[in-house]
């Protein structure tokens, strides 16, 4: 009988064998090669963008600790070109982010060959919520002791994808860090579980207090201009799901558009040109004037782009991050998925989010409803109040 025909929790049964099996044979470390080069320390971040924005703090602090020159940093490729803005003098080693079962095996023997030419005293790892894929480069990493953070909010979320626990148990070699026995509370002052989580990874690593402060991302390699030029709005995120709605992206827009003629410029990624050509379409049609599609930019291009801005519009995104480790005027629109694990964070009052409270906050975006009303549902009279604040911000930076 194939797995197909198999009743529901049995199909479920024979999948999660097959992963266990699949990341047991892959979980012993790769032989070491003769020529293996040494660091220090490695810092693992393989990451998206916005993950790796809110890092950039707790790596410069790891890399003043460990030596810059002296460290490996484990990158994916969608970050690696601003880590080597911002992180010069320190090698870099890009692996591929969140690799499936289904590419487990080729994926895997690629990595655990270029593996065999590095070898670190230590290893840090600043990703807390961990695929199989995660937990396997750490085991493959050779280091007398590796850092590892569990984030224990996250574990039934990923316990039905993962088999990560069994895998450690057979001997990744990992000393694994307790998250404090529960989950980590957010305190007021922009404050996201994120960065709480890299100060207390990294205050157990270093066995030192490391004051939160510290840990709010900047750039080191571009510079915030004065007021800026141009509204920037980045309407899509990672999901179609946090996508800006576009009757409050028009109700925010209209009421700048009362304030400033200045250029209203849509942002987006690879692949999104299209669409954001069909919004300016609509955008125009619906009043307003002023709007333009701003060419795809390299990740450092892009990130310049937004240090230039006047005052940003987006979703919870890269562009959020980015925005505010830059400290610009931003309006961030932000769902509950995952309300207050990655944001809402601040650099200072010139960073606003709003989102539509409800008990099913944290859902993960599993949505109980026919549309995500914690972002559709946010108060149109807010979004007023938020811009009005955010442009007078904007005249005073």
């Amino acid at each position: 009988m194939s797995l197909g025909k198999l009743p529901h929790s049995s199909a479920i049964a024979a999948a999660r064998w097959l992963r266990t099996c699949m990341t047991r044979s892959l979980a012993p470390p790769p032989a070491r090669h003769p020529a293996t080069r040494r660091f220090r320390a490695a810092i693992y971040k393989v990451d998206l963008i916005g993950d790796f924005v809110l890092a950039l703090s707790a790596i410069r602090l790891a890399l003043a600790r460990y030596g810059e020159s002296q460290s490996l940093l484990v990158v994916s490729p969608h970050v690696e070109p601003l880590a080597a803005m911002e992180f010069p003098r320190t090698e870099r080693l890009v692996l591929p982010p969140s690799v499936g079962h289904k590419k487990l095996i080729w994926a895997g023997l690629a990595a655990r060959r270029k593996l065999r030419d590095y070898a670190c005293d230590e290893v840090l790892c600043l990703r807390h919520q961990r695929w199989d894929w995660d937990e396997l480069v750490l085991g493959w990493l050779a280091a007398k002791r590796t850092h590892v953070l569990s984030d224990e909010t996250s574990l039934t979320y990923y316990r039905d994808r993962n088999t990560h626990p069994r895998l450690s148990a057979v001997g990744a070699r990992l000393s694994r860090l307790a998250s404090g026995g529960g989950p980590v509370s957010v305190p007021p002052g922009g404050w996201c579980r994120e960065l709480l989580l890299h100060r207390q990874a990294l205050s157990e690593a270093f066995v030192d207090d490391v004051a939160l402060a510290d840990l709010l991302p900047h750039f080191c390699s571009v510079e915030a201009f004065g007021q800026g030029r141009g509204i920037g709005v980045a309407p899509f995120s990672s999901a179609p799901i946090k996508d800006c709605p576009e009757k409050l992206l028009m109700v925010a827009l209209r009421e700048l558009r009362k304030l400033t003629e200045e250029p209203i410029i849509l942002w987006g990624g690879d692949g999104q040109l299209g669409r954001l050509q069909q919004l300016a379409k609509r955008l125009t049609a619906g009043g307003l004037t002023g709007v333009e599609c701003a060419p795809v930019l390299p990740l450092t291009g892009f990130v310049r782009r937004v240090a230039e801005a006047r005052v940003v519009l987006t979703v919870d995104s890269a562009a959020a991050h980015i925005a505010t480790a830059l400290d610009r005027p931003t309006l961030v629109l932000m769902g509950g998925g995952h309300y207050g694990q990655f944001g809402p964070w601040q650099k200072s009052a010139r960073q606003i989010w709003l989102t539509n409270r409800l008990d099913c906050f944290g859902c993960s975006w599993n949505c109980i409803y026919s549309s995500p009303v914690c972002l559709t549902g946010i108060a149109e009279p807010e979004i007023l109040l938020a811009v009005s604040r955010l442009w007078l911000h904007s005249k005073n930076t």
